[in-house]
């Protein structure tokens, strides 16, 4: 940037370039140093190893379906943790509810059946409804009777029968 300050200075005293142009031949400049940088890198190969870097990455919600399609539901269990948006906790519940017979899905809705947030709550049951066993029933009618809000014990029953109906798959 000196350099370019300097040829500005010298091209001013020369009269070459009036006060008016000058903000005008610093921005072209460099655009112009900044154009020629970034094209030599990319005809050196450089610029391909970083380019997740400077295009657009995956949304939450691709990352979501991709983990549920590959089963890796460790990945999935990361974003319901309470420090995660409330709406992105919730995509992730029901992405668990996708991977039928998998343990971590289970235990983690059935640790989020006690959350402080009764839309966590109901996702987490309707998640159970589809993927919980004869194991959970006893936890999920224990939770029900200390439960205090009525959508969130009908939900819990709800998943408790659904559950009921099935045999353990992970013994």
């Amino acid at each position: 940037m000196l350099i370019t300050e300097g040829i500005i200075c010298l091209f001013q005293n020369l009269m070459i370039l009036s006060p008016v142009n000058t903000e005008q031949f610093i921005l072209k400049r460099s655009m112009y140093i900044h154009y020629n940088f970034i094209e030599r890198k990319r005809k050196m190969g450089l610029l391909d190893s970083i380019k997740g870097i400077f295009s657009g990455s995956k949304t939450i919600e691709e990352k979501l379906a991709k983990w549920t399609e590959d089963r890796k539901s460790s990945k999935i269990e990361a974003y319901t943790d309470e420090s995660v948006e409330k709406e992105i906790r919730l995509l992730a519940i029901k992405a668990l509810a996708d991977i039928s017979r998998d343990e971590l899905a289970v235990n983690t809705c059935m640790k989020l059946i006690t959350d402080d947030d009764n839309d966590i709550k109901l996702a987490a049951c309707e998640s159970l409804k589809k993927i919980g066993t004869k194991r959970e029933v006893d936890r999920l009618y224990y939770v029900e009777t200390t439960e205090q809000d009525p959508e969130v014990k009908k939900a819990l029953l709800a998943a408790a029968v659904s559950s009921k109906e099935r045999s353990p798959r992970f013994l």
